[in-house]
């Protein structure tokens, strides 16, 4: 009988996201989901990547808190893995040349397109 209390039985409902909220000071997330029978839309919150509270009336955890925090914690993921790809950055020198290159900037002026660049009277003003 306490196997019936602890488990719960699997939601095939899918959490419909209107919106998504972060707190920058605290870090805290906050989803405003629609509810399945519409009306005014449920919110349901992410504290240190686990859902604290939802204000549908379901009884806790609800398939909004599950679904929201596992799609959190890929997103989590998601981040880090970026975070780590980063390293492998570009040179920034090494782009930099090869734009010059690309555009014709490689080659030194010649002394006449020097005071021809830098002379006011060819400027037309």
């Amino acid at each position: 009988m306490t196997t019936a209390l602890t488990s719960r039985k699997a939601s095939t409902k899918v959490v419909r996201i209107l919106a998504r909220y972060q707190l920058k000071a605290s870090g805290h997330v906050v989803y405003a989901v629609r509810p399945s029978k519409g009306g005014d839309p449920y919110y349901t919150t992410i504290v240190n990547g686990k859902a604290s509270g939802c204000t549908c009336p379901a009884m806790k955890p609800c398939y909004h808190m599950l679904q929201l925090e596992e799609r959190e914690t890929g997103r989590i993921v998601n981040q880090v893995e970026a975070m780590l790809n980063a390293s492998d950055e570009v040179d920034e020198d090494e782009a930099y040349e090869a734009w010059k290159h690309d555009h014709g900037y490689d080659e030194p002026m010649t002394r006449e397109d020097y005071a021809a660049f830098f002379d006011p009277n060819g400027w037309g003003l």
